[in-house]
């Protein structure tokens, strides 16, 4: 569901994948997806809460990338819960790191 909202937008893998030098897409993501049971009533969970982030990596900071991003997993039923900057472009892959979170509810 997840890869099927932003496979047009990007590449994106589920794990941080190691790319030969010169080789690395201009821009991608990598998929982190978490679940909790919620909605507990009579002794069971009623539906499914699912955690999504987004790590996107470019070469700088792309707000409008980050908003068709948003505007994909809107479509697919997930809502925004936050998202910023993280670490040195200093480092392994060398590119900018931007997550994005959302979460999903996926009635039982």
């Amino acid at each position: 569901m997840v890869g099927e909202a932003i496979g047009d937008i990007a590449p994106w893998y589920a794990d941080t994948p190691e790319f030969a030098e010169g080789q690395a897409p201009e821009r991608y993501i990598i998929l982190n997806i978490a679940e909790r049971g919620a909605n507990y009533s009579e002794g069971v969970h009623r539906c499914v809460e699912y955690i999504v982030s987004l790590n996107v990596w470019t070469k700088y900071l792309d707000f409008t990338l980050y908003k068709k991003i948003k505007q994909a997993m809107s479509a697919a039923g997930f809502s925004y819960e936050g998202g910023g900057r993280v670490g040195d472009d200093k480092i392994y892959p060398y590119d900018t790191h931007y997550y994005l979170d959302f979460m999903g509810v996926v009635e039982e």
